[in-house]
């Protein structure tokens, strides 16, 4: 059995685990979107609205290219935008958590 002491920080792990798949997923779904527009497969519109739906996510990336002066293999979009919606997913939870 899980205490009450430990129950609202797993609910913030899995916040922001859940923040994290989730920003991947969509990576990974737009990367689908461009590769199935190449062989002809996706229409003309909804190709036009993944490119453009991943020129927003690619924005925290370039944000933190810029500042840190960084261009490493390590540092790529799968990471910084998954570690960014963990953060966001996890701050919303404590949010919550909080106002109760």
């Amino acid at each position: 059995m899980i205490s009450n002491r430990l129950r609202p920080f797993l609910r913030i792990l899995l916040a922001a685990i859940i923040g994290a798949m989730l920003s991947i997923t969509l990576l990974r779904l737009l990367r689908l979107a461009h590769d199935l527009h190449v062989a002809g497969h996706v229409n003309e519109y909804i190709f036009q609205y993944a490119e453009l739906l991943s020129y927003v996510l690619i924005i925290p990336l370039a944000l933190i290219q810029i500042s840190t002066g960084y261009d490493g293999v390590f540092l790529n979009e799968y990471l910084i935008n998954a570690l960014l919606a963990g953060v966001l997913f996890s701050l919303i939870e404590i949010c919550r958590i909080t106002s109760k």
